[in-house]
């Protein structure tokens, strides 16, 4: 029978499971990319780069959800193209901006983690239905 420690307990592994699959990188210019356990159509770990700037934090998928498409898209059936737009869509229904293509959000060192979050989901909705079909 399920009980409430049972429950805490697979908390436990479940929190050690994402804190395991986080890497951290530092790259070039203030920038750094923050590698999750969570996974894109293609099975790879989304990334998310993060770099402070005038006191906020800016978050970004450097264009990797929406511009990795676009060679795709340009030439592709209507159908395509909507599933294009409905990603857009998906991605500002969790309050992310797209900026040239690139997915891009601003928060503080409050709100980040709940800014992570969203960011995280917006990406695998954005990647949820543009790898159908």
């Amino acid at each position: 029978m399920l009980s409430k420690s049972r429950v805490e307990d697979m908390m436990e592994q479940y929190m050690n499971w994402l804190k395991n699959g986080i890497n951290i990188e530092e790259l070039k210019d203030g920038w750094y990319v923050i590698g999750t356990p969570f996974l894109d159509e293609s099975y790879d770990g989304l990334c998310v780069y993060v770099k402070e700037e005038d006191g906020k934090l800016i978050l970004s998928d450097d264009g990797y959800i929406l511009n990795g498409m676009n060679a795709l898209w340009e030439e592709s059936s209507e159908l395509d193209r909507k599933r294009h737009q409905q990603a857009e869509v998906a991605i500002r229904s969790h309050q992310v901006d797209i900026v040239d293509g690139e997915m891009r959000d601003e928060t503080d060192a409050e709100h980040f983690p709940i800014a992570l979050h969203f960011f995280l989901r917006a990406m695998m909705d954005a990647c949820d239905i543009l790898s159908i079909g």
